[in-house]
């Protein structure tokens, strides 16, 4: 046997090599070494780790077993074994034998964390909670479970959870990145722009002059919704690398975003002079030309791109936008031909074919997005426009669900409050037309709409009044000629 300074050396080697993933040296050294040292434990779980991680699941086995064979109870083995299951795709089977070492190792972290991986597998979001909340009990400053919980908390919908998760991660490592990045987006999401803020601040502040790392903040700022801070730290990043094309491309990108088109076309003069691809160049020239109201300039640019996404939607506004819908449409249903699948490009579809008046067809794309994407408020709310114009039974229940997943969109509130109108529930229906008209003030329809509330509940003096500002108006409304005869009868009696 060699003595115990080399074995130890060796072992060393092959783990790094295993660590930067060299396996076929990493393969190599463990197994040389095990034919001098056949019973070292710490050899025979490397060799089986490293056997693992090739594919190579019998081999590996073989090793963890022999080591069981030696020592029993020795749980690293054991765990191994059960992560080969789950290599081999026998879920179930990992499942129930991890559940089993859980019955003996209560508070083992790894045999928790795996579960909790076994159960996001199987899609049982509310399990896998409970495996790393405990694990969290267990492991105090144990950054990286609150950062794992904190996605599953968002992927239930607990964003106030999510956040406390985030938090309490920043708590344990305040200079950690991915923490700041973390906390920075769920803050957002639960409307603290201030902590948001203060998280990517603190990320600029640790990346310095590292302009690579300060691009992906600003990108993450533009993400969130912090165009004009994601403008600011690309500028900075700039002054730190001078030649950096991809961050000028987002910095014009992000100007055309706040309708900065002036500012835009100085970037895109100087992106012309360094030489950037083409098609990135195009897109952006496109983007300018569009909102110069240059539309025909703005197609020739969008034709000039890659046919992806991105070109469509481009091709579809500049084509609606120049008044012809008719072409709009053509270009999204050819893309949805050859990509059935594409969920955003048929909700724009469904847009298009509102706006042509086909009405089947939209009811027939939404039906389909709404089995796809059955918590999307604004798919429901429309599904549930179209089946109120044909007295479909299924509008009301439809316009409640989109209420449940968004109370604070205008829209949304003006379907549920006419659609228990004509349900004959005035008094309810009022107060979600009330909220509308809160959220959308200029719109002359939701305004219609309270008004058809307030005479179904024999308050005609305030219907007429309203009526009356609504008739006045020179903005053309769906229900204008409604608003007159419902006036007009109302100052006869």
């Amino acid at each position: 046997m060699q003595d115990g300074t080399q074995l130890q050396a060796g072992i060393i080697l092959a783990r790094l090599y295993y660590e930067k993933q060299q396996l076929d040296k990493a393969l190599s050294i463990s197994t040389k070494l095990l034919v001098q040292a056949p019973d070292s434990i710490q050899l025979l779980l490397l060799t089986g780790n490293i056997f693992a991680a090739s594919g190579q699941y019998l081999e590996a086995r073989a090793k963890f077993e022999a080591i069981l064979l030696q020592e029993p109870t020795f749980l690293l083995a054991k765990i191994s074994l059960g992560k080969l299951l789950l290599a081999e795709g026998k879920v179930s089977q990992a499942r129930a034998y991890y559940n089993a070492m859980l019955d003996h190792h209560a508070e083992n972290v790894a045999i928790l964390t795996t579960l909790s991986q076994l159960e996001i597998l199987q899609n049982n979001i509310p399990q896998a909670i409970r495996h790393l909340e405990r694990v969290r009990d267990f492991d105090a400053k144990n950054w990286r479970v609150r950062l794992e919980l904190s996605s599953l908390y968002l992927r239930s919908d607990l964003k106030s959870k999510a956040f406390e998760m985030v938090l309490s991660a920043k708590r344990i490592e305040p200079k950690e990145p991915k923490i700041l990045f973390a906390v920075a987006n769920v803050a957002m999401l639960v409307n603290d722009v201030s902590e948001a803020k203060v998280s990517f601040s603190r990320l600029i502040s640790l990346y310095q002059s590292d302009a690579k790392k300060l691009f992906t903040v600003a990108s993450a700022q533009y993400s969130v919704g912090l165009t004009e801070d994601a403008i600011a730290t690309v500028k900075l990043a700039i002054h730190y690398q001078s030649l950096f094309p991809e961050a000028e491309v987002a910095q014009a990108t992000w100007l055309l975003a706040l309708n900065r088109t002036a500012e835009a076309e100085l970037m895109v003069e100087r992106l012309k002079q360094i030489n950037i691809e083409k098609t990135q160049l195009n897109q952006l020239l496109g983007d300018i030309a569009y909102q110069k109201g240059r539309y025909v300039e703005a197609i020739e640019f969008y034709r000039e791109t890659p046919s992806d996404v991105r070109q469509v939607v481009r091709l579809y506004n500049a084509y609606v936008a120049k008044g012809d819908t008719d072409i709009a449409l053509v270009e999204l249903e050819q893309w949805v031909e050859t990509h059935p699948g594409d969920l955003r490009i048929t909700a724009l579809l469904v847009e298009a074919n509102l706006r042509l008046g086909r009405t089947e067809v939209a009811q027939g794309l939404l039906e389909f997005l709404v089995k796809k994407l059955p918590n999307q408020a604004s798919l429901l709310n429309n599904l549930a426009n179209i089946y109120a114009e044909k007295n479909d039974p299924r509008a009301l229940p439809f316009a409640k669900k989109a209420y449940e997943l968004d109370a604070e969109d205008a829209s949304i509130n003006d379907t549920l409050g006419w659609l228990l109108l004509k349900a004959g529930k005035p008094k309810e229906g009022l107060r979600y037309l009330r909220d509308a008209e809160y959220r959308a003030s200029d719109s002359l329809e939701i305004r219609y709409h309270i008004a058809v509330a307030l005479n179904l509940l024999q308050r005609h003096s305030e219907s007429v009044e309203i009526l009356q500002s609504l008739v006045k108006s020179k903005a053309p409304f769906l229900h204008k000629n409604e608003a007159l005869l419902l006036l007009k009868k109302l100052t006869v009696e």
